[in-house]
């Protein structure tokens, strides 16, 4: 399959906010207000997460993908201003409707200080398609 790419470039601006770039056409461009501490944060849920399903520490109340939707919508707020998140919505249709069928590459390009985010796990919010978009 071949793919179209979006990449998407985090840059600090100053403490705790970061200006997020996503090429592609038309582009998309914002500041974010990010806590570095919100992706190390994440990151440990993620390891949780991960060692809970190799039965190594226990799951809690809710069964492992719905933990890891909640995270992936939790690290998709964190990393996708609201512009950026509907760039990637129009990216993903769009692709959607290329014929021959093709996928969509997402590429990060991120600060050391958010670098522990587990992009993997990206994910939109409920309300909209894109559930699993580190899977598609």
């Amino acid at each position: 399959m071949e793919y179209e790419e979006l990449r998407f470039r985090v840059r600090p601006v100053g403490v705790h906010r970061h200006v997020l770039t996503v090429s592609g056409v038309g582009g998309a461009a914002e500041v974010l207000a990010v806590d570095d501490g919100g992706s190390e944060a994440c990151r440990r849920r993620w390891e949780q997460l991960v060692e809970a399903e190799l039965g190594n520490a226990p799951l809690g109340d809710q069964d492992a993908a719905s933990q890891l939707r909640d995270l992936g919508r939790e690290v998709s707020r964190l990393l996708l201003g609201p512009r950026a998140a509907a760039y990637l919505g129009a990216a993903q249709e769009h692709v959607g409707r290329m014929q021959p069928a093709r996928g969509l590459r997402l590429r990060f390009d991120l600060p050391p200080a958010l670098r522990a985010l587990p992009l993997e796990t990206l994910c939109a919010p409920a309300a909209q398609a894109g559930q699993s978009t580190a899977l598609h």
